[in-house]
């Protein structure tokens, strides 16, 4: 299918993310805590652990923090995607990620893992475009979760042709209140990350217009 040639502004993009946002703040507030806190703990066990165990023991850990991690990053961007298409969503969603799917969730970060990092260890820019053509492969695996770890992959990489400059633009239109939630000892990405990802799924059903 032929791409529209037009499409949301940031500006437009950003006052959607306000107006949806609005009143919620507390709600996702908690559903980022909670989802910081889950994965915090494995990584907390693992720094600890590497002072006492063997190399072979915090690999294990290692291990079982990615796992944790992709597990609930997934049920997070679930979380979110839900919030936005209906304005309501149960925390419980944030474990949706423990589903019949969770292999290919955590053989798909993996997958994400080992790409991005062949692409940043080449010079940053290739991983920049990487990261933009991959960014919305989550959000297509719980829209279809038949879809294979490199269909969705694929999936991402067809929303996202020659829309690389415009998810760019949007993220540093963002990135000041990121920045500003790690300027207060990470405390305010409680309510910053929620509206970042609230502005990446805007965009994401911005693009799925086209097919």
């Amino acid at each position: 299918m032929e791409k529209q040639d037009f499409y949301l502004t940031n500006k437009e993009i950003t006052q959607k993310t306000q107006e949806t946002t609005a009143g919620s703040w507390n709600k996702l507030a908690q559903g980022s805590l909670i989802c910081a806190l889950i994965i915090a703990v494995p990584v907390v066990a693992t720094i600890i652990l590497a002072q006492f165990f063997s190399w072979y023991v915090t690999l294990i850990m290692a291990i079982i923090s990615f796992i944790v991690f992709a597990i609930m990053n997934y049920g997070y961007h679930s979380f979110m995607q839900d919030f936005v298409d209906s304005t309501t969503t149960k925390l419980s969603t944030l474990f949706s990620g423990f589903s019949k799917s969770v292999f290919k969730i955590i053989i798909l970060h993996f997958v994400m893992l080992v790409i991005l990092a062949i692409g940043y260890a080449l010079f940053i820019v290739p991983g920049v475009l990487l990261t933009l053509r991959y960014s919305m492969t989550l959000f297509c695996l719980r829209d279809d979760n038949k879809l294979s770890v490199f269909k969705a992959m694929s999936k991402s990489g067809e929303l996202m042709k020659d829309n690389y400059l415009r998810l760019f633009k949007t993220f540093f239109v963002n990135v000041k209140w990121l920045l500003l939630g790690l300027v207060t000892a990470g405390v305010g990405l409680l309510w910053l990350l929620p509206k970042y990802l609230t502005t990446k799924v805007i965009f994401y059903e911005d693009l799925k217009t086209d097919f």
